[in-house]
């Protein structure tokens, strides 16, 4: 059993949660109190003698703690009841109930057997698995309540709708995450929070070719189409596929799929490497103006698969957040082909899996220890 003086916990607290967070905490948990006695605010105060004792803690309209003495006065005049849950960053900030949005990229294809006049929703194999990894991790890794909600997002879609569709989403009331899946290449909303995520505190993006990494691919985007955030703009050649570094001396190789094809028939090698950028920010939602971003930007499907493996290592992610509570990393895979196919197949099928744990390539962060995060009842 650890006992400190409430005074220090209070300020320990207002250190990690910041003034607003923990004022909203000590307000709502006086609310629920006085709720219970079926009286407002002041009258539940006034009846506890502890009107001087608020007034001179916490200031409502300046969002700040004027005497953390007198708060913890207040909290024992009250006999508020206070328990600490600790939690590695970004999910020490989490609001309880709060809705987790998963957005993820979706194709229309054809399917003759299924519609000769009507296209079909599709989602990469790969993705539905990292979305279904993610899903589970809020139980297991990040323990938090919330509801998970799903946003398909089509592939085709033009750059204003998307636009405008993200515009939506971030301003919606009771987000309190959201995820994007996937990269460029399949889901629009990447280059999107990638510049939301980049922004100075003057909201202006920085020149992309300052990021830490970006993709290169080997083919051309369409013409008429706007350059993309996170990617190289020139093609490269195809054994140059993957994420080139800031430094332009150094490139996270992912091995492209035909060659991948060619090897499998040929027998030669058994692993493949893919890679991917895991980018957050939770500026926002720690300050309580604005949801979590994450962005888990596979190369291939394997690298997306990789980026959401990275965020349950809880630890890791938390000392590699900046100061400034963002992350933008680099994330190293290996692929390996579960089973043989003969290689005479006419089409062999990309049954690539993850073969042991993803890697950061990138050392961006600097150490940070579980948050605390008080609980007042």
């Amino acid at each position: 059993m650890v006992t400190e003086p409430l005074e220090e916990v209070l300020d320990w607290a207002r250190r990690s949660m910041g003034d607003r967070r923990l004022i909203a905490a000590v307000r709502g948990a006086i609310r629920t109190r006085a709720a219970a006695a079926a009286l407002n605010l002041d009258p539940y105060l006034d009846q506890h003698g502890a009107r001087n004792a608020y007034r001179g803690a916490i200031s409502v309209t300046e969002g700040t703690i004027r005497r953390i003495d007198e708060l913890a006065r207040l909290l024992r005049m009250l006999g508020v009841r206070i328990e600490l849950d600790l939690r590695y960053a970004p999910w020490d900030a989490w609001r309880p109930s709060s809705t987790l949005a998963i957005a993820y990229g979706e194709r229309h294809v054809r399917i003759p057997g299924v519609s000769q006049s009507m296209k079909q929703r599709a989602v990469g194999a790969r993705d539905v698995r990292a979305v279904t990894n993610l899903i589970g991790f809020t139980r297991t890794k990040f323990k938090i309540d919330c509801e998970v909600e799903l946003v398909p997002v089509s592939t085709d879609l033009s750059p204003h709708r998307a636009r405008d569709r993200w515009g939506e989403l971030t301003r919606r009331a009771g987000i309190g995450a959201i995820v994007v899946v996937g990269s460029p290449l399949v889901n629009p909303f990447a280059d999107l929070m990638a510049e939301e995520i980049c922004r100075d505190a003057a909201g202006t993006p920085p020149n992309p070719a300052l990021l830490p990494g970006r993709f290169l691919w080997s083919f051309a985007r369409q013409q008429g189409t706007p350059p993309s955030f996170l990617s190289v703009s020139e093609p490269c050649e195809r054994s140059q596929e993957g994420i080139q570094h800031r430094d332009r001396e150094r490139t996270t190789k992912r091995m492209h799929d035909d060659d991948v094809g060619t090897v499998l028939r040929d027998k030669v090698v058994t692993d493949f490497p893919d890679c991917g950028l895991l980018l957050m920010d939770y500026r926002k939602m720690r300050g309580g103006d604005g949801p979590l971003l994450i962005l888990a930007a596979g190369h291939g499907g394997c690298g997306t698969l990789g980026c959401i493996a990275m965020l349950g290592e809880l630890a890791e992610v938390a000392a590699r957040l900046s100061a400034d509570h963002r992350m933008f990393e680099i994330v190293r895979v290996n692929r390996r082909q579960p089973r043989k196919q003969r290689a005479d197949d006419e089409d062999l099928i990309d049954d690539l899996i993850l073969d042991g744990s993803p890697v950061f390539a990138s050392g961006m962060g600097q150490a940070a220890a579980p948050t605390v995060l008080l609980n007042l009842t």
